[in-house]
């Protein structure tokens, strides 16, 4: 693919990823200029052969995306100096979804990494403070990490767990004196790492999955 693309539409490419890299604060893959690159190509030889595809998203992209629309709209006046050609008016809004899918890819990366960092993290607290290791590959584990995983989505969307548990907290905080201490230094963790404090209700359903998975451990 590099050998087909023309060198100096490599270089508008790494100039309109950079400046949307920087207006749109969102980290960009290795991949990315490449993807622009071969994009640009295509678009600049289909305006020479006067081949125009219309874009039915054009003012959803416009209203709903205004800076990457802007940004687009930015590329294709630099294309235009360029080449000295007119670029249909869709071709703004063809830009600006690259720089879409790119910030909802980094989104959702970024919101995986912080999910793995946390889980590794509570992980590291289990096993410490219930002196055990556990089997990662176990389906009792696989469900600890659903719950922590909903947990983190309750927390982000800021809908807590809402039930009269309360007796039920204190019988197992009497009943299972380590575990409430394994979630007590959890809370603490998620409080310094994510200033965020767990209701007691998280709490009680984190004891619940913790005291599980130490008993299916044979633990």
């Amino acid at each position: 693919l590099i050998s087909e693309i023309p060198e100096d539409v490599f270089r508008l490419s790494f100039q309109i990823c950079d400046r949307g890299s920087r207006i749109l604060n969102c980290a960009v893959s290795d991949s990315f200029p490449l993807a622009m690159a071969d994009h640009l190509s295509f678009a600049i030889r289909r305006t020479r052969e006067g081949i125009i595809i219309r874009n039915p998203m054009k003012y959803d992209v416009q209203h709903l995306h205004p800076e990457e629309y802007k940004l687009g709209v930015w590329a294709v006046r630099l294309l235009s100096r360029q080449y000295g050609l007119l670029f249909p008016a869709d071709e703004a809004c063809n830009i600006a979804m690259h720089f879409i899918n790119q910030e909802t890819m980094s989104k959702a990366q970024g919101k995986e990494e912080r999910f793995q960092e946390i889980l590794n993290l509570v992980t590291e607290i289990v096993e410490q403070n219930m002196n055990c290791i556990l089997d990662q590959d176990s389906f009792s584990y696989s469900r600890f990490v659903t719950h922590i995983r909903y947990m983190l989505e309750r927390k982000d969307h800021s809908r807590p767990i809402s039930s009269d548990n309360r007796r039920l907290y204190e019988t197992l905080k009497q009943e299972y004196p380590a575990v409430y201490q394994c979630v007590q230094s959890i809370r603490q963790a998620l409080s310094s790492r994510m200033d965020w404090v767990p209701e007691d209700e998280e709490l009680l359903y984190l004891m619940i999955h913790i005291n599980r998975l130490i008993s299916r451990e044979g633990l």
